[in-house]
């Protein structure tokens, strides 16, 4: 369970290397349509639901003979853009000599790969779980260190994580006694959304249900309806490139790091257990595709233009992933949602490989997170990257012992969910480490609403709050993994800055027209530990620092520095 159409069916660390997998669900096409000249004095809503009307039979008909591949219509985009679905499979290089087709076609304007997706998780076998991943940093294992940051905030339930991936069973340790999806059960913040657009993906059709039959809308309820595929599935076309599996129910996984219940004598903690889950499905049989998560990303964070969001979130979790590089619409989407004031956290991938080929973690505008092992080190199916990774966080790595995976909500079925069949398993993987990171986001901001998404990464990725890699470690030595091992308590603690001014304003007084005057003002470090001060700046017309002897400067614990500023009338 890994990432993109080259990435390894959930091998036997300990016997296999990783594997290339089959290449997944059939190749889609993302368009925006050239519109004619248009009328001036158009909204930008007007021009956007022209763009959202699909071309005519004829016209695409046309277009399908000038690019020599049949091209049934798929479905409008929020953005304006348009799925097209080749009428055969594809190689790679087919679908690459399309795109250039369509590129330099009259009638397009835009064009991409709507890349299939899936979850990035290497599974393990159920076990007894220990929750070194939420524990201090130690000798035997370096945990991200919830354990303490709880003492200072828990999370609050006006915050919200989005899970955006298969989508969460009705586990217990979710939903408490509930039994159901729905607001308010447990710790979700609502039903959730399902953004998968074909019925045989979403498991509610036969996988013979053909294309032109297959579409199906939006609709409220992420309820996780499996992933399986079985030979039979293999037998359809459509699933021809996809490998046989059981259910992994891999949502319910990472949303059980993020948001279990706590002190409720049952499982496991999350890391956010106090903020509120959103669950949000654009994975299913085989995966998914681009065009569905970037529906997904919109709508978590409210930015849908047709879908309303009560409870839009500040935290978007995305453990999935695929090959290649980030295209228009993900980055629109991505794009969207941060200006709305929502962090997004992806995978980095379980390929071993460089991150940078990996689709999410090559966007703009996310923080990107890879794994590591119980003493610290990079896990070895982590991806990783010197330009694209931001930090680490415990993923798990059952090579070394068979309680090294992250140990979260899962349930006995193989195809559904098993109504009775609760339970909790170890998986390992780059999914696993990106949820911790997004628990801690939610921490912080139950703590410190304001902040904003770059002001979370800048904290969460500081020297001074994460755990360093030890010296001896391959992370230490490439440079690869990120800024240091996310540390939940450090990260949480400087949520709130714990730097003062004294005095916390100044007032001049009457000054005579012309006249210079200038006030000393002190910084106070009131932390127990060290604190890099940044630039400081004075804003507003006539005021300036007359003299700084804080900015850069390193405070102990107690310590001051101290500023002079000065205002010219």
């Amino acid at each position: 369970e890994t990432s993109g159409a080259t990435l390894a069916p959930a091998p036997d660390p300990q016997t296999e290397p990783i594997q290339p997998e089959p290449p997944g669900l059939p190749v889609q096409i993302i368009v925006q349509l050239k519109l004619p000249a248009l009328p001036p004095g158009l909204t930008a809503q007007q021009i956007l639901e022209m763009r959202r009307q699909p071309p005519s039979p004829t016209a695409l008909l046309e277009l399908s003979g000038r690019v020599g591949v049949g091209l049934a219509y798929g479905r409008a985009l929020s953005d304006g853009s348009h799925v097209l679905i080749p009428d055969q499979l594809m190689t790679p290089a087919e679908a690459t000599e399309l795109i250039d087709r369509l590129r330099s076609d009259p009638a397009i304007d835009q064009v991409e790969v709507d890349q299939p997706v899936r979850f990035q998780s290497v599974p393990a076998d159920p076990e007894y779980y220990r929750l070194w991943n939420l524990h201090p940093p130690g000798a035997v294992s370096v945990g991200s260190d919830f354990e303490t940051a709880w003492d200072l905030h828990a999370g609050s339930p006006q915050i919200v994580i989005a899970v955006i991936d298969t989508g969460v069973l009705p586990h217990p340790d979710l939903v408490g006694a509930a039994g159901t999806l729905a607001a308010g059960a447990g710790n979700l913040a609502s039903e959730g959304y399902d953004f998968i657009s074909d019925c045989r993906i979403r498991a509610t059709c036969p996988a013979t249900t053909p294309s032109s039959a297959a579409a199906v809308a939006p609709s409220p309820g992420a309820l996780d309806r499996g992933d399986w595929i079985s030979a039979s599935d293999r037998a359809v076309p459509f699933f021809s490139n996809c490998s046989v599996k059981d259910s992994g129910w891999h949502g319910t996984h990472v949303a059980g790091v993020t948001s279990a219940i706590a002190n409720n004598n049952l499982g496991i903690a999350g890391g956010a257990y106090g903020a509120r889950l959103l669950p949000v499905r654009v994975l299913g049989k085989c995966g998914g595709y681009i065009s569905n998560v970037a529906e997904g990303i919109r709508w978590a964070a409210g930015v849908h233009p047709t879908i309303a969001n009560p409870v839009p979130a500040r935290v978007l979790n995305l453990s999935l992933g695929a090959a290649g590089s980030c295209g228009t619409t993900l980055q629109a989407a991505i794009d969207a949602a941060v200006g709305a004031g929502a962090v997004v956290v992806v995978a980095a991938g379980n390929e071993g490989a460089d991150a940078g080929a990996s689709m999410l973690p090559s966007c703009n505008n996310v923080l990107t997170v890879t794994a590591t092992q119980t003493l610290g080190d990079a896990a070895y199916y982590s991806n990783r990257s010197t330009t694209r990774v931001a930090i680490a966080a415990p993923g798990g790595d059952t090579r070394f012992t068979s309680t090294a995976g992250i140990f979260s909500a899962a349930n006995t079925g193989t195809t559904v969910h098993e109504p009775g069949g609760w339970t909790y398993s170890a998986k390992q993987g780059t999914s696993m480490a990106t949820p911790h990171v997004s628990a801690a986001a939610g921490l912080m901001l139950s703590r410190n609403p304001a902040l904003s998404p770059q002001q979370l990464r800048t904290i969460l990725t500081a020297p001074a709050t994460v755990t360093p890699f030890a010296p001896a470690t391959q992370c230490a030595a490439a440079g690869d993994c990120g800024s240091g091992i996310l540390n939940a308590r450090r990260a949480v603690a400087y949520s709130v800055s714990p730097l003062r001014a004294a005095p916390a304003s100044i007032d001049f007084g009457a000054v005579a027209a012309g006249a210079a005057v200038s006030q000393s003002v002190a910084v106070l470090n009131d932390s127990s530990a060290a604190v890099a001060v940044g630039q400081l700046t004075v804003s507003g017309n006539g005021f300036a620092l007359a003299a700084d002897g804080c900015t850069q400067q390193t405070l102990a614990p107690g310590g001051s520095c101290s500023v002079r500023a000065s205002a010219a009338y």
